[in-house]
């Protein structure tokens, strides 16, 4: 944990300066270029204006997309589409589920995801991606072959990711499309990946003088470092040194960093609410969709999708806010253990209706050529008839129209979960 001073990140006199004169500053983070928009507007009005030009202070991320929006709106030919992060996620995940790795990955999102990272981080500095290097590992043999098919559907779309961007962007100060900044600051930046490098050293060809800012304009502190035996008296000790200082004085601003927010949220706060009452804010709350009844809501609305993922079908069966989740606890968990046996990792809705009706109590499992699914089901299906809830439940799981307005949305949303009986489950009752 560290802390943060009290009060802002200052602009210098140079860069209030620069500014006036149309320069363009960068900084690493949205945060930060808010902070220094605000500290710009304090300095103006301290100087006795009363109104000025907005600053061009950006972060990169917001000053590449804003380049890329402008050749845009000037027609400049051969303009792609860029993507955001959604449907850059959504292509990972539809080249992994093409890929023969598919039937034995437990979570294809998550892989979705790390993948999109790692092909961003390649990107960020400048690293090929050849098949030679990538035969190294199954895992990374795997992740060559889902990219050449993310690469294909890019292609195919005209399409441009965020990881490809700033060379984009490069490639249009080079051709002279765009034209380069008066002078740009850099604020904020402790080291600059060898992409970014690449297109700062195409605006110094431009013409643009760079300057790299110490734009923490504020008075030497001290610091220490500390260490403590375990989290707990860590957490303790930042939330102590947290009310000294506001004692000391009860206007500063105190910030508590931790790299694990997510993890400590619960435990922080109440160790913040021990020493200091409620004179605090934890700016990022505890997601939602972790609540385990905003969860079984959740996995039900995953019946709108062609096919279930193994753990969903797991997570619906089992989950005590639907309705009949007591009374049908015991079936539902021999029905859970049926399929498991029976192998593969996703399950199409409609399937398990099909199931439902086709009762074959000695037969084995055999699978549709196409769905992949047991076209008989054995003790599967004895199981499932032991649940009459949840059959009605899947029976009328009923295929929906890809395209509606959200109106509609809304009321199938509301419907099926009424199917289910969400909040009609043993816990649900006492949770509404």
């Amino acid at each position: 944990m560290g802390q943060a001073q009290n009060g802002a990140a200052r602009v210098p006199p140079e860069m209030v300066a620069a500014l006036d004169r149309g320069a363009l500053v960068l900084t690493s983070s949205s945060r930060l270029a808010r902070s220094l928009r605000r500290q710009y507007s304090l300095r103006k009005k301290q100087s006795g204006a009363t109104q000025w030009p907005s600053p061009r202070i950006l972060s990169w991320s917001g000053w590449l997309s804003d380049l890329w929006k402008l050749c845009l709106f000037q027609g400049l030919p051969g303009v792609p589409l860029l993507l955001n992060t959604f449907q850059e996620r959504m292509l990972w995940n539809s080249a992994i589920r093409q890929s023969p790795e598919a039937a034995h990955l437990l979570q294809i999102d998550s892989t979705a995801a790390a993948a999109q990272q790692a092909w961003n981080l390649l990107h960020r500095y400048r690293i090929p991606v050849q098949r030679a290097a990538f035969q190294v590992s199954e895992d990374t043999a795997a992740f060559f072959e889902w990219s050449r098919v993310y690469k294909t559907q890019i292609k195919r779309l005209n399409a441009l990711d965020a990881a490809r961007l700033s060379d984009w962007i490069r490639d249009r100060f080079v051709q002279g499309a765009l034209a380069a900044p008066s002078q740009l600051w850099l604020a904020g930046f402790e080291e600059s990946t060898p992409q970014q490098e690449v297109l700062l050293k195409a605006l110094e060809q431009a013409g643009c003088p760079i300057v790299e800012s110490q734009f923490l304009d504020l008075p030497a502190q001290d610091t220490a470092l500390h260490s403590y035996p375990d989290q707990t008296s860590e957490v303790y000790a930042a939330a102590a040194w947290a009310r000294e200082k506001l004692e000391r004085d009860p206007g500063c601003s105190v910030g508590i960093v931790t790299p694990n927010l997510t993890e400590v949220r619960a435990f922080a706060a109440r160790a913040l609410r021990e020493l200091l009452d409620d004179a605090f804010h934890i700016p990022t709350g505890r997601p939602l969709g972790s609540l385990p009844i905003i969860h079984a809501a959740l996995l039900v609305l995953e019946t709108f999708l062609p096919r279930l993922e193994r753990e969903t079908v797991t997570g619906i069966l089992l989950s005590p806010y639907l309705a009949a989740g007591e009374e049908e606890r015991a079936a539902r968990a021999r029905l859970d253990a049926t399929l498991r046996s029976y192998g593969g990792l996703h399950w199409p809705v409609q399937a398990l209706a099909d199931a439902a009706m086709r009762e074959n109590a000695q037969g084995g499992i055999a699978r549709e050529p196409e769905s992949g699914v047991p076209s008989k089901v054995g003790g599967a299906v004895s199981a499932l008839c032991a649940c009459p809830n949840l059959v009605a439940a899947v029976e009328r799981c009923e295929k929906v129209p890809d395209a509606l307005p959200p109106s509609a949305w809304a009321h199938l949303f509301a419907q099926r979960l009424q199917n289910f009986g969400w909040l009609t489950g043993p816990l649900g009752n006492r949770r509404k």
